[in-house]
């Protein structure tokens, strides 16, 4: 039994109203014009290895242990498949990747990707858990799902190298040669070059172009709409590929008020955060919630986004959760 089932909808992705950031000593620190950690990740080697291996596990829920019959099942399944790959070459298309080879033996897909747009789907689908769902669905024949309390204990647990992803996904910002940052640290350009490098307040948000290799980067602010080089050590590249996606589809200050004199208290934030109020999840991919529940942030929150992804403290699920409903004093700023 083949095929690819949940593939969520495109969500509607509309700007919400954002509020201000608190202001910031505008003096960049000595620490962040010496770092070149992030100069390092941002200009990549051009024979970074493009192939991402994905493993798969199939695990009794009960037993908290590896299935082992059904292990074994699964990755005959997938040998089986080797020779004819349409199959499964068709249902990594839906996940947004490209399938590069299987690898039976050791339980595994090698996958590419060749757009930005391609690994935040494919990103958004295995943080959701869809990935392992398909995969169900994939290896398992009609006698497992006719088996109901086999179904209720199995589950596929699925696992990438991330710090590998990252570095494909770094790649193809690179690649496209305009994406967006968050500004590490207030930067104020000196006196000679005002006018020309910008001013910025930490975790400004900026749309920056690839120049020649160098210290800076061409840069437009979002929250200001100023132009201006900045210096690459004071910049960090947005980590959730959604975040890049939508940015680069609905242009602008994102809901961000153009002011300097940033006043409120939302901010781009991370770790967990407070439900100010209950959520029923109108569709499949959304979280559901109750009022007060802590739900640990995957990535981060920005304001003018309508939705983050989130990890329910007590039930364990992921989904979309929506900005308004959460209080924004409640996470930790960058």
């Amino acid at each position: 039994m083949g095929g690819c089932f949940c593939i969520p909808r495109e969500r509607s992705l509309t700007r919400g109203p954002g509020k201000e950031t608190p202001s910031r000593d505008p003096t960049i620190s000595s620490e962040c014009i010496a770092s070149s950690e992030y100069k390092e990740k941002c200009f990549l080697p051009q024979n970074m290895n493009p192939d991402l291996t994905l493993s798969f596990c199939v695990k009794s829920r009960s037993r908290r242990c590896v299935n082992g019959p059904l292990q074994e099942a699964a990755r005959r399944r997938l040998w089986a498949l080797e020779n004819e790959d349409q199959e499964v070459r068709m249902l990594f298309k839906d996940l947004s990747a490209r399938l590069v080879s299987i690898q039976s033996q050791r339980s595994q897909f090698l996958i590419t990707f060749k757009t930005m747009e391609e690994i935040w789907k494919f990103s958004t689908y295995l943080n959701l858990g869809y990935v392992s769902v398909c995969l169900e669905h994939l290896l398992f024949d009609h006698k497992y799902w006719l088996n109901c309390i086999l179904v209720e204990d199995t589950e596929i647990q699925v696992s990438v190298d991330d710090k590998h992803l990252e570095t494909i996904y770094l790649g193809l910002l690179i690649q496209e040669g305009h994406f967006f940052c968050r500004a590490l640290c207030s930067v104020t350009p000196p006196a000679e070059k005002e006018g020309e490098c910008l001013t910025l307040c930490k975790n400004e948000l900026i749309s920056v172009k690839m120049a020649e290799a160098g210290s800076e980067l061409e840069g437009v602010s979002l929250v200001t709409g100023q132009r201006g080089l900045v210096l690459v050590s004071a910049l960090e590249p947005l980590p959730l590929p959604f975040h890049q996606w939508f940015l680069k589809n609905y242009p602008g200050s994102c809901g961000l008020s153009r002011k300097r004199d940033w006043t409120g208290s939302y901010q781009i934030g991370r770790g967990r955060c407070k439900a100010m109020k209950s959520c029923e999840p109108e569709e499949k991919d959304e979280l559901s919630f109750y009022q007060g529940e802590s739900i640990e942030i995957i990535g981060f929150v920005i304001p003018g986004l309508q939705w983050f992804i989130g990890k329910s403290t007590s039930s364990g699920q992921v989904g979309f959760v929506p900005t308004r409903n959460i209080d924004p004093d409640s996470y930790s700023p960058m």
